[in-house]
């Protein structure tokens, strides 16, 4: 079973005992945390990145890395690194090794491609996969036959959280896609931690966000279940870096403010958890056309700054 004690660093982790002599959970989030994906999809350029660019890692309560693959295997349905699964390795002990003591590191999966994930086997084989490589969580990014999300956390939750270990779900459309609705949404945000929704396929203004939000929100999901996204990827949903600012002082539950933080009128209306980046691994390169070389990092960097920028009525 899961306990709570207090880490070195003071923050509260959630305990799995694997061991007579070993122990890993998760460390409870800080409000208003801070979170970004991290893709290994580019193999030994990705591993770069994470090695030599000096990603600004530190700044993240939580990593999320892309991706793992579900598999069958002679015990059942389980996990394994995906992509080049030796460098992904690699990029994920990169990760830990640079990011804070409390930072939660969780892989992300996306369609399981056949492979039948909805049982309490692959719950169990999923968490001692994670635990196993001193993992956190696990983030679902399923973004084909979406409607299977609300079965699928109804079984993974119960023994994550039993192992001590954080489920996420990134959400790309409607609830309706995912065929959740007021009837049955408690059901799915009672069996998750948090829901990262990709704000930036809704359109790019602080108005396309404040929607996105409401259209989750409004369906019943509390605001301290939603993570809102940008994105620092290079391409045609990439956030402006004049609305990341913007973005975040909604989120911290402000209204009004200016770029600088000023005008500001706090609501507490739609606090949310946190937000996210996605993708660090390809945020803001000097070309699109040259994927996961030289990042600079400018989106994670903005978030950053707008989550610990003091703000002014």
């Amino acid at each position: 079973m899961g306990k709570k004690i207090k880490s070195i660093a003071g923050a509260t982790l959630s305990v799995f005992l694997l061991s007579s002599s070993v122990s890993y959970g998760y460390y409870s989030m800080p409000k208003n945390f801070i979170a970004t994906y991290f893709s290994a999809g580019q193999g030994q350029k990705a591993y770069n990145v994470a090695t030599n660019d000096n990603p600004p890692l530190k700044d993240m309560n939580m990593v999320i890395i892309a991706f793992a693959n579900s598999i069958n295997s002679s015990n059942g349905a389980t996990l394994e690194f995906g992509y080049d699964a030796p460098i992904t390795r690699k990029v994920v002990e990169a990760i830990q090794a640079r990011t804070n003591p409390n930072t939660n590191i969780l892989m992300s999966i996306g369609a399981p491609n056949g492979v039948d994930i909805n049982n309490t086997t692959f719950a169990n084989n999923a968490a001692n996969f994670l635990l196993s490589h001193h993992l956190q969580g696990l983030d679902l990014d399923i973004e084909s036959n979406e409607q299977q999300i609300l079965p699928l956390v109804k079984t993974l939750y119960p023994v994550f959280h039993k192992d001590g270990l954080l489920l996420t779900v990134s959400v790309a459309f409607y609830p309706e896609n995912y065929r959740l609705n007021s009837t049955n949404i408690s059901q799915f945000y009672n069996n998750v931690n948090y829901v990262e929704i990709q704000n930036y396929f809704y359109g790019t203004s602080l108005d396309s966000y404040k929607r996105s939000i409401a259209t989750w929100h409004n369906t019943g999901i509390p605001y301290n279940k939603i993570v809102g996204g940008i994105s620092s990827e290079d391409g045609d949903v990439q956030t402006p870096i004049s609305q990341i600012p913007l973005w975040v002082y909604y989120s911290k539950g402000y209204d009004n403010c200016s770029t600088q933080g000023t005008d500001c009128k706090y609501t507490k209306d739609h606090q949310l958890a946190g937000m996210f980046s996605w993708r660090l691994d390809n945020d803001h390169t000097p070309s699109a056309s040259k994927t996961d070389i030289d990042p600079t990092f400018q989106g994670a960097d903005t978030l950053y700054q707008s989550m610990i920028k003091p703000l002014k009525g």
